[in-house]
């Protein structure tokens, strides 16, 4: 018998939840890219030995057994082609990083540049700084954290996507050490007014001065050309009191019994809220009785994709991830099982 094939149609719909958090509001279009993506990292290397793959990992993650030592630690926010953290990691070699991105190609570019220059006090990873700050460093481990011309989101209706907000200040705030800070550079002064309107009530002083070009990056060569920018908005943020925020922990998953199933009849719902779930593509294979199942799930900044089976089990069926070390447990994955166990009865 040939395999049945069904594919959930993208919706062209705009989140418009009321929900404050992120989650509720990601537009389909970002979804529907990440449903579309076919593993293309752009063929990383996964044993490079400058990055981190700590979606395996223990969290939050031991940064001294990483390095092999102790030492002070930096990040970088939105290392780009890791220009400027290259430079920082060779001017002070006592100091250990660790850089932080979102984009694939990005991440390729710097581990090519790490491994020509034999730098090994840098590990990469590609994260969402929010989720790293969350769920892989532990309350104050952080010496210095750096961000160079990072998005500022100009738009005022995209100001819910700009990084350096109240709620990430006081995140950033716990994971600093003690007299610890944020370097923060962007060519915005909209943006750089903005932050340290956030800063406010955060445990953090701030300083806000012009500076002239000497960061070496991608951007301000950019900017420089295309705008004749000569003055870049500068912020030093310091850490004067600790607030205690705990790293995020995973959350146990319970999977679904499924007494009867006809996967004719699965169509599973979707939740939009504090959490998402969108159910983005479902294929029935007869001669292995399983249905493989692609779930985009997002909480808060942390986005997946997430790959399930149902599989015969004797004269059962059985829910379960393909790749479980793959997935982070949480709140909106959990409610994917159940929205599919739910859609298979």
């Amino acid at each position: 018998m040939a395999a049945v094939r069904c594919v959930l149609t993208a919706s062209t719909a705009r989140f418009s939840g009321s929900a404050p958090r992120l989650a509720g509001r990601l537009p389909d279009k970002l979804l529907n890219a990440v449903g579309r993506r076919k593993h293309r990292d752009w063929k990383l290397d996964l044993e490079a030995r400058n990055r981190v793959d700590w979606k395996g990992m223990a969290r939050p993650l031991d940064w001294g057994a990483i390095f092999g030592r102790r030492a002070p630690l930096e990040v970088e926010v939105g290392f780009g082609n890791g220009e400027y953290l290259c430079e920082l990691a060779e001017d002070n070699p006592q100091h250990d990083f660790v850089g932080l991105e979102v984009k694939g190609f990005r991440l390729k570019k710097a581990l090519w540049r790490l491994e020509r220059r034999q730098i090994e006090n840098v590990r990469l990873m590609l994260v969402d700084a929010r989720v790293a700050l969350q769920r892989l460093f532990r309350q104050r481990t952080i010496r210095c954290l750096h961000s160079l011309f990072c998005d500022p989101w100009p738009k005022a209706r995209h100001e819910k996507f700009r990084l350096f907000s109240y709620e990430f200040l006081k995140l950033l705030n716990s994971r600093l050490e003690d007299g610890g800070e944020a370097f923060i550079v962007t060519d915005h002064e909209p943006f750089s007014q903005w932050i340290l309107e956030e800063a406010s009530d955060t445990g953090l002083s701030a300083e806000h001065r012009l500076a002239a070009p000497n960061y070496g990056t991608k951007f301000e060569r950019k900017w420089r050309m295309e705008r004749s920018q000569e003055r870049f908005h500068e912020i030093r943020l310091r850490k004067r009191r600790h607030l205690d925020i705990p790293v995020v922990a995973d959350q146990p998953l319970d999977f679904p019994q499924i007494i009867h199933f006809d996967p004719q009849c699965f169509s599973p719902g979707r939740a939009r809220g504090e959490m998402v779930v969108e159910f983005r593509k479902w294929d029935w294979k007869a001669d292995q009785q399983r249905l493989s199942i692609l779930a985009i799930t997002v909480d808060e900044a942390l986005l997946q994709r997430v790959w399930m089976t149902v599989r015969r089990e004797g004269s059962q069926w059985k829910l379960e991830l393909d790749s479980p070390e793959e997935v982070i447990p949480t709140p909106a994955v959990q409610k994917a099982l159940e929205l599919a166990a739910a859609a298979s009865t």
